[in-house]
């Protein structure tokens, strides 16, 4: 997404993707701490996998599941952070004025 970015800039329709990808830095954050929660839940610890439960599942599927449960929430917070700063630095770029 940043390099669609880069490359056909923000004012067109791939460009307008990377905008609407903003709006999801919340999702990482729920599916984490939801994965926890429900370890919680189980009577475990926070993200305590062996606690996860997922009915029809055994128990290395569970802690499987909930690793990768994890880690897809921590990719999708740091994707949306990474876009984020791209565009913050891009707009003040673009706004700043040069005295010639």
């Amino acid at each position: 997404m940043i390099l669609t970015f880069l490359v056909f800039g923000l004012k067109s329709p791939q460009g307008r993707l990377v905008e609407k990808a903003l709006h999801g830095d919340g999702v990482g954050l729920i599916i984490f701490v939801g994965v926890g929660g429900l370890c919680l839940i189980g009577g475990g610890e926070f993200l305590n996998y062996a606690n996860l439960e997922i009915p029809g599942l055994d128990a290395p599927t569970r802690r499987y599941m909930g690793i990768l449960l994890a880690q897809i929430g921590v990719a999708v917070d740091v994707a949306v952070t990474g876009i984020s700063i791209v565009l913050s630095l891009a707009y003040h770029d673009t706004e700043q004025e040069y005295d010639v």
